[in-house]
């Protein structure tokens, strides 16, 4: 069994992209022809229901320089209604839905082809909430639209207004947001689900894991950046590292547990922001990309996956 895990870091989510596509040009299939569970967080749910429904990765790939600017896009009223974003979401999610309904259109969980686990966080109930298509095929209750799934794992706090979902039977509207707030990097909730699925087969192997980072800076900041931290200068650098500290737990567990364990964590040579959509940013995205598929880790992972690494 082998299962890919995708984390979550909004534009980065190119990085993966570019690594998945070389795979599907390498192999001739698509990803999920190669795998038997995808796992994905915010950007990495996007990836992971795009694995699912069939969709290659090249397309997956174009949308991050091509829509970037449409997501995330402020007109001067929100700019203005929301003082730059201490207020309110900085961003409407108009552009965000527009763009994973043209990727996904009416596909729904039970179309996936492989089975896909995307993460998200429910505000109302206080835990982790985990859309599964597995679940979806077994209850048409929880048989979501693929876009309202993105939707909900996407809504990082102070990105994008939390997203409502009804649960035809259920006792109260779900309120849900980025499942990085919960899991960040999801491999962890991926090989939990595996286990559970193969609990009762005749299978002793622990399933191989690939996982799929979206870039870290290894510079730490400085002590006087950080010192006088506050709402107004620090939110977003703590939210990522709410983010990022836990990934890195998930990373070691991993690492402990999993025999056949393969992570892919490019490091950045400068920031990029969950929201960037300068070119600039977007070139060192693919040339940090470009620089993994020449790494050994990379042909390490190949190999994992029944690939020629040469």
């Amino acid at each position: 069994m082998i299962i890919l895990s995708i984390d979550g870091g909004g534009v980065r989510g190119l990085i993966p992209a570019i690594i998945l596509a070389d795979i599907e040009q390498r192999s001739g299939k698509l990803v999920g022809q190669l795998v038997d569970l995808v796992a994905g967080t915010s950007t990495g749910g996007i990836i992971a229901a795009a694995v699912g429904a069939g969709i290659p990765m090249a397309e997956v790939a174009s949308l991050y320089g091509n829509r970037a600017p449409q997501i995330f896009q402020r007109s001067l009223g929100r700019k203005v209604a929301s003082l730059g974003g201490l207020t309110d979401e900085q961003y409407s999610d108009e552009g965000l839905a527009r763009c994973l309904e043209d990727l996904f259109g009416a596909r729904r969980l039970s179309d996936c082809t492989c089975d896909v686990l995307i993460t998200s966080y429910d505000l109302v109930a206080r835990v982790p909430h985990l859309f599964k298509s597995s679940r979806a095929k077994q209850d048409r209750r929880r048989d979501d639209l693929l876009r309202n799934v993105c939707r909900a794992s996407a809504a990082a706090p102070t990105y994008f207004e939390p997203a409502t979902l009804l649960e035809p039977g259920a006792a109260a509207t779900r309120i849900l947001v980025d499942g990085g707030v919960a899991a960040n990097n999801p491999a962890m909730c991926a090989a939990i689900e595996a286990l559970k699925t193969m609990r009762g087969r005749d299978e002793h192997v622990f399933p191989t894991m690939i996982s799929l980072g979206t870039g870290r800076v290894e510079d730490a900041p400085r002590p006087d950046q950080v010192r006088h931290w506050g709402m107004l200068t620090g939110a977003r650098q703590v939210l990522e590292l709410l983010m990022e500290g836990p990934a890195d737990v998930v990373d070691y567990q991993c690492r402990t547990v999993i025999p056949d364990y393969h992570r892919l964590q490019p490091v950045l040579p400068r920031p990029v922001a969950l929201d960037a959509t300068d070119q600039a940013d977007m070139v060192l995205m693919a040339t940090v990309a470009g620089r993994m598929l020449a790494s050994p880790d990379y042909a390490r992972l190949l190999r994992a996956l029944g690939l020629d690494a040469d």
